[in-house]
């Protein structure tokens, strides 16, 4: 397991367009973003490392996820305080996402982080 506890760049952008094409249904923050963030993680290796603990092959999924809602409400706060707006997107297809985001085989894709002008309604 990697210990560096630090973000990594994996991949390239996205072209244009692509984006809207990745979301489950009406999701268009997917389009209208300025920037929007792939949350990634080696779900199998935090599977397979924890895989002692019960109940057996959830925890080290419970552990990623807990991780990636930490992470999003961070940005969401950032955002926040700097007036952008923040869409925590879900819904998504994985295995588009995996090949638009080019994510080599042991990254999964766990959440879209959508920062863009914020819409007031």
């Amino acid at each position: 397991m990697d210990d560096s506890h630090s973000l990594k760049l994996v991949g390239d952008r996205v072209p244009e367009g692509t984006m809207l094409e990745l979301g489950i249904g009406d999701q268009p923050w997917l389009k209208d973003a300025a920037i929007v963030i792939g949350v990634t993680a080696k779900l199998g290796e935090a599977v397979r490392h924890f895989e002692c603990q019960p109940p057996q092959g959830e925890r080290g999924a419970r552990y990623v996820y807990m991780e990636v809602g930490a992470l999003a409400q961070n940005i969401h706060l950032l955002s926040t305080a700097l007036g952008v707006g923040c869409v925590l997107v879900a819904g998504f297809d994985d295995l588009r996402v995996k090949q638009a985001l080019r994510l080599p085989a042991d990254l999964e894709p766990t959440a879209l982080l959508c920062i863009g002008q914020r819409q007031d309604v």
